[in-house]
């Protein structure tokens, strides 16, 4: 995806709340589940639940959803 797609999607299900836990699946056959931390210029900064904060290529991101709580 692109990074100004990427931005628009997490600004829109993160409306009013900077919060919200979000999904997010790759194209290597990987998936984060947390926190947005920043938007750099080349990849997300996340805070992951199981792997602590990790960046994210925008290159790499396929999906990004609100996490459904269990």
């Amino acid at each position: 995806m692109l990074r100004k797609e990427i931005i628009l999607i997490i600004e829109k299900l993160q409306e009013g709340d900077k919060k919200k836990r979000l999904h997010i699946s790759c194209s290597n056959h990987r998936f984060y589940n947390g926190i947005v931390l920043s938007i750099d210029e080349d990849s997300l900064s996340f805070m992951d639940d199981v792997i602590g904060w990790y960046p994210i290529l925008y290159s790499l991101i396929i999906n990004i959803e609100l996490m459904r709580e269990r």
